[in-house]
């Protein structure tokens, strides 16, 4: 993951924190996740 796949994902706890549906922030989850076949921090 680069920085801006990191932006992405606390982004998501952000809309989460905010009070938004939980099932909505899990399909924007979901889409991001398929989007690597690994995650790797480096």
């Amino acid at each position: 993951m680069k920085v801006r796949d990191m932006e992405r994902v606390a982004e998501l706890i952000l809309r989460v924190y905010k009070g938004e549906e939980t099932s909505s922030v899990r399909k924007s989850a979901t889409r991001l996740g398929k989007e690597f076949k690994t995650i790797q921090y480096t």
